[in-house]
């Protein structure tokens, strides 16, 4: 399972967190010291000694829906570094109310901080010097987002190796999720690699041969 991503500009290394197998993602630019992470779900304590192995400084964090499992390590950090984080509009009661039947997996979840930026529609965002385009991707949750950083996207719960993510919960919709898919993420090349908030990546290309919710 491959746990390190290079690009020339940066390096992105996933963090497997937590009893849900939840996929955090680190990512630097190289020759910075800043980084930033997509979903830290658990373990805090884990993801604060990798990032202090590293000498980095923790800036920004990037949620891409509001479950407990992709935001339970927020309060740690948050006391050690002043981030930003990012959320999607509609997934705000999911991340400051969160289901208690998640939490029940998490003894050390501690609700995040309330002090967040919202994002309502597709943007474009920087994040030092490295261009990060912000898509919204309803359907799992009403406030999905998945975000693409050159070749690589960071799809959360929405899109999976060969499956979608459930739209069974509170704010998921099954129609939305596929559209949400088969407009904005299967347009994107071929080779663009997915990285999913669960398992194991793929590519753009795979999932549109492959994935059986899909074809």
């Amino acid at each position: 399972m491959k746990k390190i991503f290079e690009d020339k500009n940066f390096s992105i290394e996933k963090i497997i967190v937590g009893p849900f197998s939840e996929n955090c993602y680190l990512v630097n630019r190289k020759n910075s010291k800043e980084c930033f992470l997509i979903d830290p779900g658990y373990e805090s304590s884990k993801l604060l000694n990798k990032i202090s192995s590293y000498g980095f400084e923790l800036k920004y964090i990037l949620v891409t829906h509001g479950h407990a499992d992709h935001t339970g390590a927020i309060a740690k950090l948050n006391e050690k570094y002043d981030i930003q984080v990012f959320l999607g509009d509609g997934d705000q009661n999911l991340y400051e109310n969160p289901d208690k039947w998640i939490t029940d997996f998490f003894p050390e979840f501690e609700s995040p901080p309330k002090q967040y930026s919202i994002i309502s529609d597709d943007k474009k965002i920087k994040i030092d010097h490295l261009n990060i385009e912000v898509i919204v991707t309803p359907g799992h949750t009403l406030g999905s987002l998945c975000y693409k950083l050159e070749n690589y996207i960071f799809t959360g719960d929405t899109l999976f190796k060969n499956s979608i993510g459930r739209y069974d919960l509170p704010g998921g919709d099954k129609d939305k999720e596929l559209s949400s898919i088969k407009t904005k993420l299967l347009t994107l090349k071929q080779d663009c690699i997915v990285l999913p908030g669960h398992g194991d990546s793929t590519t753009i290309g795979s999932e549109n041969n492959n994935n059986p919710y899909l074809i």
